[in-house]
Order: C-alpha cells, then structure tokens, then sequence
C-alpha cells in the first residue's frame, strides 16, 4: 500500500508508481549515470534502461512547449489589462471603430466583405473570449458597454466556431491579441446568440447597412448596466492633494470638540505627528476647539483625571500633549465660528475634524467651508478635507470628505483615480433631521448608558488610520466607514 502524500491528498486521488528514475554516481562524485526502471503493478521495479541525451532534450523540449505561452515584448498601446499568470491569464484590449472582414453563413444572405464596425472591447484567456462594443475612439474606466453587434454571441460570451487558428511558437503581446482576434473574425458567423437580436432592430440589416456607411451606434443595446470598470476590476483611490505630501509647514488641522472622541483623536494625531516627522514630513500643526469645562462625568469615559475638573476641555488636553510630545499646539477655549464673516484667517486649517455631538455644528462648518473662495493656490489656511466623527451608544461612522469640488488627480493606468468624496452632509440630510438634546450627563454611569466605553476609541483608531494612509500612501482606497460594536464589524467605505 502506497503511502498518502501531500498531491495525493490535494487531488483526492491515489497515485500509483510507474516508473523510478535512478542516479549513480563514481568514487569522488566525478561521473554521473542515470537509467530509468518501470514499476509492474505489485510495485516491483523492473530492469533498467540508460536514459539518453536525446530522451532528456525531448522531455526538456516538450516541458518547455507546454510551458512557454507566456508572452513577452512591448505593450500594445491598446492593452487595457493584463494577466499572464499561468492558470489566471486574463487578457482585456479594445480597437477603437474601423473597417473588418467578416464572414457569414450562405443562410444569412449576407456577402463576405469588410464592414464599419463601432468600437470593440475584447476579453480572453483561460475561460475563453468575451466581446463588447463601445461608443467614442479610446475608452476610459467610466466607457458605457453594449452588447456586440455580431452573430455568435451570447450576452458577451463568444461562440468561436471553426477557425483553426494555430497559437504563435514566438508569442509576444502583439502575436498574442492578433491570435485572438483572428479566432473570431476568421470564425464563420452562422446564428444569434441565446440572448436574440443584440441590436435594436435586425441585427441582418444592421450589419449589411454596415458595409458601406459608418456603424449606426444607435442600434448599441447597454449591456446590464455595464462599464469597462467592471471587467477591468479597476481599484477606485483618491490620491491626496500634492501640497499635503510636500508641505513647506506642518500641515494645519483643526479639531472642533473635546469630548469622548475629540480627545482620543487629539492623542492619536499626536502619534501620527511623530511618525510623520519621524518620516521627514513636517507633521501637524493642531487647533483644538471646545468651551467645555471638565465635569466629573467626563473622568473614565474621557480622556481626563480629577485633576483636570474645572478646567477647560481643549487647554486642558492641548497642554498634556504640548508637555508630551514637545509640541507648540493650539488650544481655543470657544465653539468654533458659525459663519464665514465671523471665522478669522486663523479658523482654517488643510484637514477639519470634527468630533461634535450636535447637527448645528456640522451644517454651520460646512457652510462655512462651501463659502471659501476657491483657488489653484494652496496655503496652511486652504481647507482640503473634512474628516467626521459620530457615534451613537455601541455603532459610529467616519466619513472624510474633499472640501473643493475636485482634486487634481495624476493619470493612472493601475486606479480609477477620484476627484470628489462625499462629505458627511452629502450622506446625512440633516436638515431634515430633528436634533434631539439629551443633556449633559452628571456621572459616569449615566454617561456610559449613552455611549459604550470604547466605541469612540475605537472610532478614533479607525478615523486616524485613514489619515495615515492617506499621508504615509499618498492615497486611498477607502474614506470612511461604519462601526458596530455590538456585532463587532467594520463596514469600510469605497472612494
């Protein structure tokens, strides 16, 4: 009985010797001979043959074959997307609109000739071909896809007939699309997909209306719904606005309220400080907001002692950080401005933050915000992001949004790339929600039967670990996310 090894068991399969390839070897290791012995079906090993140059070279030769569809060359400005890993291989390229030979079935009443065709997005690999038709000369990740004008397709998927087309021996990333092509457009078209008639009228008058004027791209049929994004399988990010990542000063964050969450963000921006200018960044340059004094239902939840009752939140945990870190941060014992012609120049920061407990705050910061007059001139005053905490008793979300419109994105064939995230009143209609005052709480169980001991530390880890993506990456994939204590899940946000 042969023993189970690890292939055994991956392919659930017993596995039976056939043969035992042997190696001898003179005194000092100075010659080497090799012979090959079969094994009958009881396991025995039979007599042993020389195993010859020319069985090694064939062997080689045909390991290599079997092995050796990895193509190779320059990238064709028309390759979108791909994936040469052997057993994944994905290959996405499109021609922008042209003439093509095409060939019909004697049914279809159609002649052999060259036909306007729309644009055509192609993708092949491992699992066989797929088809689409797009509108314009060069598509881009938003491009709408339709179904392809063409017999011999179902949906995308694509029938390829009987083309006996041979895969170059030399294969490079050119051979290899016109290898592809060629196995549809040399295929015979003969019938409608499963889906019927991929275009709005008869895909019969359709293509002869082809031969000798321009593809009709109203008779286009959107495919579900579809964009190339969703074949490309593109990651959405946002890259950060340059002047944050090359700063001449510290970057200027303001942060509005001190409470349960403000003071555990405040302790966490300290921490990404040092790191930054650990990094060679100048760091952060912090303005706290709140004109709160500490109360004795403030010491275990917040980040205060008993010590510290009386005194003001944002002096109080500006100046713990300031002897700490070795800081010079700024404390404003007041509510932040709630209109522009109240805030100074000093109001404005690169990052807001804002950790408040009411609606009021928020819409007052973002009207505030939206009446900055926009400029390509950036400043520690230029407002760039707003990064929003909110938590109920066991469940919260942070949501960092673009304070302008847009932010300028470099070009990337690897990401969809963002201009705009949605700020928290994009996600909230809170005027349409009526704020309800619960009142300030006069111990620390009460406080605690609002809102659990670590749901705003826990948000504050979360928040904070966005910002330093956003700095250490110079990018982001995600600018938000929902929390649940309760179920202990994490719902992050996509850009």
């Amino acid at each position: 009985m042969i023993d189970s090894n690890e292939l055994t068991r991956k392919i659930k399969t017993p596995l039976n010797p056939r043969a035992a390839l042997i190696a001898y070897a003179s005194e000092g290791d100075k010659n080497f001979f090799l012979e090959i012995r079969g094994i009958d079906d009881r396991g025995n090993m039979t007599e042993g043959r020389p195993v010859t140059l020319e069985f090694m070279n064939t062997l080689v030769k045909e390991y290599s074959e079997r092995h050796g569809t990895t193509p190779y060359g320059k990238i064709p400005d028309n390759l979108l997307y791909c994936d040469s890993r052997k057993g994944s291989e994905r290959y996405v390229w499109y021609n922008p609109p042209h003439k093509r030979m095409m060939f019909f079935s004697t049914a279809l009443k159609i002649e052999n000739a060259e036909y306007y065709l729309p644009g055509v997005i192609y993708e092949a690999g491992e699992h066989g071909m797929r088809i689409y038709a797009y509108k314009g000369n060069v598509p881009r990740p938003d491009t709408v896809l339709y179904a392809a004008p063409f017999f011999n397709v179902t949906g995308s998927s694509v029938c390829l007939g009987n083309a006996r087309i041979e895969l170059p021996k030399d294969l490079t990333y050119e051979k290899l699309l016109q290898y592809w092509e060629r196995k549809f457009w040399l295929t015979e078209f003969t019938h409608l997909g499963g889906n019927g008639n991929p275009t709005r009228s008869n895909l019969v008058l359709v293509a002869k209306a082809a031969r000798d004027r321009d593809f009709n791209l109203d008779e286009l049929k959107q495919l579900n719904n579809m964009k190339l994004k969703d074949i490309l399988k593109m990651k959405r990010v946002h890259y950060i606005d340059n002047y944050l990542i090359n700063p001449q000063h510290p970057v200027t964050v303001n942060l509005i309220g001190a409470g349960g969450t403000g003071s555990q963000v405040l302790t966490c921006l300290a921490r990404l400080d040092t790191a930054l200018r650990g990094l060679g960044h100048p760091g952060l340059f912090v303005t706290l907001y709140d004109s709160d004094i500490v109360t004795e239902a403030n010491i275990g939840r917040q980040l205060f002692s008993p010590s510290d009752i009386g005194l003001n939140k944002a002096q109080c945990l500006v100046t713990r950080m300031n002897n700490f870190f070795g800081n010079d941060w700024k404390a404003v014992p007041d509510i932040y401005p709630a209109a522009l012609k109240d805030a100074r120049r000093d109001n404005l920061a690169n990052i807001m933050i804002t950790c408040t407990d009411n609606i009021k705050s928020r819409l007052d910061l973002w009207n505030i915000l939206k009446a900055v007059p926009v400029s390509e001139y950036r400043s520690h005053e230029t407002p760039l992001y707003w990064m929003d905490f909110g938590n109920m008793q066991n469940t919260g979300q942070v949501i960092l949004g673009t304070v302008p419109k847009k932010i300028r994105q470099p070009a990337s064939k690897l990401y969809e790339t963002v201009e705009s995230l949605k700020v928290i009143t994009r996600y909230v209609k809170y005027a349409r929600v009526k704020e309800k005052d619960s009142g300030p709480s006069c111990s620390l169980a009460e406080a605690l039967e609002k809102q659990d001991l670590f749901i705003n530390s826990t948000l504050a880890q979360l928040g904070c670990n966005i910002l330093w993506k956003m700095f250490r990456n110079g990018m982001i994939e995600h600018h938000g996310l929902y929390l649940n204590l309760s179920t202990m899940k994490v719902n992050p946000i996509t850009v």
